[in-house]
């Protein structure tokens, strides 16, 4: 009976090893997996970060070519007051925010642009936004003053 006693203390010496390595084996597991996704959010935010600074950019300049289109217009068309523009990059008509599958990635983008004349000058607002989505855009405004030529 001594073997047996013997026995059974080395079988629960051997299954409370197994236990301590399982518990360090989970706690590893779960240091792990706290800075993996501490890393992903980090990553995320740097991306989400670097995507809102293009549209930045994307936004002052579609407010700068809004202007020089309302100029350009008003030279025309002494009766412009301006418009919605909704303009496309090389023909690439702009996709939703929510994404697509197309090669070229365009945010939909908008211009409102609104011109008051009084006189011989023109004060034209634009109002761009990249994307064209309330949720996640960028809105950049511009307001210029320009004298308006007279009619030859």
């Amino acid at each position: 009976m001594k073997p047996m006693r013997h026995f059974h203390h080395k079988s629960i010496d051997r299954n409370s090893r197994r236990g301590f390595t399982m518990v360090i084996v989970l706690v590893a597991v779960v240091i792990v997996s706290i800075v993996a996704v501490a890393v992903f959010r980090t990553v995320r935010g740097h991306r989400d970060a670097l995507r809102r600074a293009q549209w930045k950019v994307q936004a002052e300049r579609l407010a700068d070519a809004a202007i020089d289109r309302a100029i350009l217009r008003l030279r025309g068309d002494a009766t412009y007051r301006g418009e919605t523009w909704r303009p496309t990059v090389d023909g690439v008509a702009s996709s939703s925010s929510s994404g697509s599958d197309a090669a070229v990635a365009v945010p939909a983008m908008q211009a409102n642009i609104v011109v008051q004349v009084k006189q011989a000058t023109a004060t034209i607002e634009i109002t761009a936004d990249v994307p064209n989505d309330p949720a996640h855009r960028v809105r950049v405004f511009r307001t210029v003053t320009v004298e308006i030529p007279p009619p030859t």
